[in-house]
């Protein structure tokens, strides 16, 4: 059924390296395949549902997979930008690619099953396999090598740029990240109100 590649520019946040972060958006940019691009992750939910991708490829600092144990905690919780994942369909397959095992992952930053969800059974079943009310197979794995771009038929960015306003001066990276995707902004096939009027998309 194919792969759906979804793609948060916060994954970049910190320390980048700013040549790597656009040489890998030029190869995505480069497939033929429809892209939108968004200003909440959430925003994408819809275009990933109607896709019909059985995988889900999330390249982000953050998870935004609680993995809920049951129906109370999905309806209490509801869809945000931390838990949208649990509301993809038709899914089978799970995979979150971070730019740092230990950060993201280990200590913890871009765990949403711990952040978001808050719950202690939620922290131990959320990356095992078939746990969790949805079943899934799910995977975590540093950095974006290995992406087969072959079994990607969609994409879509995020560009959460509320994760990079009041940060120091390390962050440089995601103005030119926002310069590259406005000169490419022909191959998006939908690019959201509001995004198109962010002074960075200019």
């Amino acid at each position: 059924m194919g792969t759906y590649l979804s793609i948060d520019l916060d994954y970049w946040q910190n320390d980048a390296d700013e040549l790597a972060a656009i040489r890998f958006l030029h190869k995505i940019l480069g497939l033929r395949v429809p892209k939108v691009i968004f200003h909440e992750h959430d925003s994408l939910l819809e275009f990933v549902n109607e896709s019909g991708c059985s995988k889900l490829i999330n390249v982000d600092y953050h998870s935004d997979f609680a993995n809920f144990g049951n129906i109370h905690e999905m309806e209490t919780e509801g869809c945000n930008c931390g838990t949208w994942v649990d509301f993809a369909e038709p899914l089978k397959t799970f995979e979150w690619r971070y730019p740092s095992y230990y950060r993201c992952f280990k200590r913890g930053e871009g765990r949403c099953d711990r952040y978001q969800a808050q719950q202690p059974s939620v922290q131990t079943r959320c990356w095992s396999r078939g746990k969790g009310l949805r079943g899934l197979e799910v995977a975590h794995k540093e950095g974006v090598k290995g992406i087969r771009t072959d079994a990607v038929k969609a994409v879509g960015i995020a560009i959460s740029s509320d994760f990079w306003w009041d940060r120091d001066t390390r962050y440089t990276v995601f103005p030119a990240i926002m310069h590259f995707l406005f000169s490419n902004r022909r191959k998006f096939s939908t690019v959201c109100r509001s995004v198109s009027t962010m002074r960075e998309w200019s």
